[in-house]
């Protein structure tokens, strides 16, 4: 019979980012069955929708299953004086009652693993009278301990004791045991007021990257390092300076039977910049960072380019938190690492010409310039610079960045420019800096010629060199004022737009459709086709036979399968489960792409929905609203399913391949 006692704490996340503060409201420490007995006095509710639960008053409680089935939590139960939006979490706590240690000794006379109990024992007693129990009784033998604790020390504080190539003392077995066979001997310890604690053993199970590796490269792999232990061996390359603009956050995943079925968890690392994370990281565990090889220190920012090596580096068991020990008293946690995504490493920022304007100086310099669409996804400038007088030193020209976060021509003033210079000397730089991208234009003042002559200098389909973005570089629309002062006073001005758009650097295409039930509701007659060496699309038409309303209810559940081998994980992720008239909706707002694909779609709010015939001809999927928190190459599944009174009626799935090539 277990005799413990029970306690409740609560916690509150304000902003329901699991950064949990510890808060005073708690139920009364009791006995289990106290505890259960307030429960039924207090919280009646509770008690009605778990099955099985014990009754009130009932001491000793039977072994049983409990059951709880679709049930929401009772709303009236919280407190008048709680009520704040945010999340919540509440730790019940098992405190144990008796503490002491005993030794139990089984006999096999055949040494076949058939055990009995011999009526053969130490003395049972508190830790302190056992150890103490040790010394008076076998002096000569506590010896081979070494920091075993001495006789009288009381209490014992927290230490290693360890034994060295020991062998065992026959002459400490007792007459009366000697009988040839196998004998087996349990020491057993039961706790008193102290919360009660499990053994685990962490070890590495593989180590994987899946993006980034043009960023920062782990060349890791894990390794069996003895019958018992795996250990993380190699080197990470850090090839580009980093920041805190590069956001770290760890999530982590548990999978119970160890089957690959995982669940998040709710516990994390606290999301941070490259810098801050590091940091916590050495403020945290710094006896760990020791073992990096070539580890940033502490404090340093930016983090330069640089190799980090582990050899045979085992996982910290100290370092995985209590609340992660599950059932058992010696659990082996099997823990797969996965590299922590960068914001930028699957996305890039692509930078466009949007206008050139000039505002004065037509006398000194006639900037005929204007933007051009090249292709489909990319503008260039055309032009001539045409100076019409000599110029030299004298005039100073002045960059000045101005960026405008919604594009919608409210610019403020960013810290980033070129430096102000004479004319010659501006050009010179130019040249220097970047002279890759300034060869395509023709006629430009050679390095060192000052004055420059008055010259035309042209442009021909000049597109915005990407090569030359900073990685600090937002998106949005940007204004690059171009300001030239001779003698303090204005001579020229020009400005030109560029824009700045996140580029996805993973293409999604579609692999399957199927549909599996509801033909004579919804008849989706669609196939995926190859359009070309690079693209699938879809073709085909969907049929609504029947008028739909907001009582069928549609959602959508994901998939994903990391080796494209069918073997389907399911995520938490997913479009929120509504009416089919909502559910549209809902696609307009988010996914405006994806309803431009399908011809005679219904209109957003028209509900409800008549008979029609939707079409669509040679579609691609829209890469670019695959959301960044799913940027993983392998083979991902959807699976839309639309309900009436909880009976499914339409049933089909789309298969999606994702790649990053």
């Amino acid at each position: 019979m277990i005799v413990c006692k029970f306690r409740l704490d609560i916690f509150y996340s304000r902003l329901g980012n699991q950064q949990f503060n510890h808060m005073p409201i708690k139920l009364p420490t009791a006995g289990i069955c106290d505890f259960i007995t307030n429960l039924h006095n207090n919280y009646a509710e509770i008690a009605k929708f778990v099955v099985n639960f014990p009754k009130r008053g009932e001491c000793p409680i039977k072994i049983r299953e409990m059951y709880i089935f679709d049930t929401e939590t009772p709303n009236e139960l919280v407190p008048q004086g709680v009520i704040k939006i945010g999340l919540w979490k509440g730790l019940v706590r098992c405190y144990l009652h008796a503490k002491e240690f005993r030794l139990d000794v089984f006999y096999s006379r055949l040494g076949n693993q058939q055990f009995n109990h011999l009526p053969l024992k130490l003395p049972t007693a508190g830790t302190c009278s056992f150890w103490d129990n040790l010394h008076a009784a076998y002096p000569e033998y506590m010896r081979i301990f070494v920091n075993v604790p001495e006789q009288g020390i009381c209490p014992i504080t927290p230490r290693e004791v360890m034994l060295l190539d020991v062998e065992f003392p026959n002459e400490a077995v007792p007459k009366t045991l000697i009988n040839i066979g196998l004998y087996k001997a349990i020491i057993r310890v039961n706790f008193t007021n102290y919360q009660q604690t499990r053994g685990i053993q962490v070890i590495f199970d593989r180590f994987e990257q899946s993006v980034g590796q043009d960023i920062m490269w782990m060349d890791l792999r894990v390794r069996k390092y003895n019958r018992t232990m795996t250990t993380l061996n190699g080197t990470v390359y850090l090839y580009q300076e980093a920041s805190d603009d590069f956001q770290f956050q760890l999530d982590i995943f548990y999978s119970r039977l160890g089957n690959q079925q995982f669940n998040h968890v709710p516990v994390k690392l606290p999301s941070a910049g490259t810098c801050s994370f590091l940091d916590n990281m050495h403020a945290a565990y710094p006896q760990h960072m020791k073992l990096i090889g070539n580890v940033p220190e502490q404090g340093k920012c930016p983090i330069t380019p640089r190799q980090m090596i582990l050899l045979d580096r085992e996982f910290p068991n100290d370092v995985v938190p209590k609340a992660m020990v599950r059932q058992g008293t010696s659990i082996m946690l099997k823990v797969t690492l996965y590299t922590l995504c960068i914001l930028s490493a699957t996305e890039s920022l692509k930078v466009v010409f949007e206008n050139f304007k000039q505002l004065t100086g037509h006398d000194i310099v006639e900037c005929d310039i204007r933007v051009r669409k090249f292709n489909r996804t990319m503008t260039v400038l055309n032009g001539s610079f045409i100076l019409q007088t000599w110029i030299n030193d004298s005039i100073e020209v002045v960059t000045c960045a101005q960026r405008s976060r919604l594009g919608n021509q409210q610019f403020n003033h960013y810290p980033m420019k070129l430096p102000s210079c004479g004319c010659c000397s501006f050009f010179d730089n130019l040249q220097t800096t970047y002279g890759k991208q300034t060869k395509t234009i023709s006629n430009l003042p050679a390095i060192g010629e000052c004055p420059i002559s008055p010259r035309t200098v042209d442009l021909i389909d000049f597109a915005f060199p990407q090569e030359v973005v900073s990685q600090v570089m937002p998106r949005g629309l940007w204004k690059a004022l171009v300001t030239a002062r001779q003698n303090g006073k204005v001579v020229v001005t020009y400005y030109f737009l560029v824009k700045g758009t996140y580029v996805v650097c993973i293409k999604v295409t579609f692999e399957s459709f199927e549909q599996t039930n509801g033909e004579d509701i919804l008849l989706c007659n669609l196939r995926v086709r190859k359009f070309n060496r690079t693209a699938t699309v879809l073709n085909g038409t969907i049929h609504l036979f029947r008028e739909a309303r907001n009582d069928v209810q549609f959602k959508v559940d994901m998939f994903y399968s990391r080796l494209g081998n069918q073997q389907y994980n399911h995520l938490p992720m997913k479009l929120p489960s509504s009416g089919v008239c909502d559910f549209i909706n809902n696609l307009y707002t988010v996914f405006e792409e994806f309803t431009e694909m399908i011809t005679n779609l219904p209109n957003k709010d028209e509900c409800p929905i008549s008979v029609r015939d939707m079409h669509l001809l040679d579609q691609e999927f829209p890469s670019n609203i695959w959301p960044r928190s799913m940027h993983r190459p392998g083979l991902w599944r959807l699976d839309i399913s639309g309900k009436l009174n909880n009976k499914p009626q339409v049933e089909f799935n789309i298969g999606l391949k994702v790649t990053n090539d």
